[in-house]
């Protein structure tokens, strides 16, 4: 499964928590599992067959929020794939899911996404302090957001 390899990809998932965890697809079917159980979804993307990336939303019903996870392809990078697949996730997380806000974060640095949010009109919200790990040094968890 193509997915599995991307997390397991130490240098592009660099800047993401999963990156330590030794992911299988047993483990990655369970993972995805329980997304649903909670209420949660995830969804692959492809084109022409070739899948893209994938993106999760983390679904907060009573308050109308949705968290937003998003892994690209590392052969589509730089591409503006990621871009592409945020602006899917807001839709479907505002169509479907009714989310007034969404909510997306990154760790410090990982300008990739920086990028994506400012494309996207996402405002600074929140700095968690040393809530990340890269290169051996804790880092700054950047939280943005959007209002629809």
């Amino acid at each position: 499964m193509e997915v599995v390899d991307w997390l397991n990809d130490q240098t592009h998932m660099k800047f993401s928590s999963q990156r330590d965890k030794g992911h299988t697809v047993p483990s990655q079917r369970e993972y995805i599992r329980n997304l649903k159980l909670q209420g949660n979804v995830i969804y692959l993307v492809h084109s022409d067959g070739i899948a893209c990336g994938t993106f999760s939303l983390i679904i907060h019903k009573q308050v109308m929020v949705c968290e937003i996870g998003l892994l690209v392809s590392p052969t589509l990078k730089g591409r503006g794939i990621g871009n592409e697949i945020f602006k899917i996730a807001s839709e479907i997380a505002v169509t479907k899911f009714n989310a007034r806000k969404i909510r997306a974060g990154c760790v410090e640095g990982n300008n990739a996404m920086l990028k994506i949010f400012a494309r996207n009109n996402f405002q600074f919200e929140a700095r968690l302090v040393d809530e990340g790990f890269v290169d051996g040094k804790y880092q700054d968890l950047l939280l943005y957001t959007k209002f629809f």
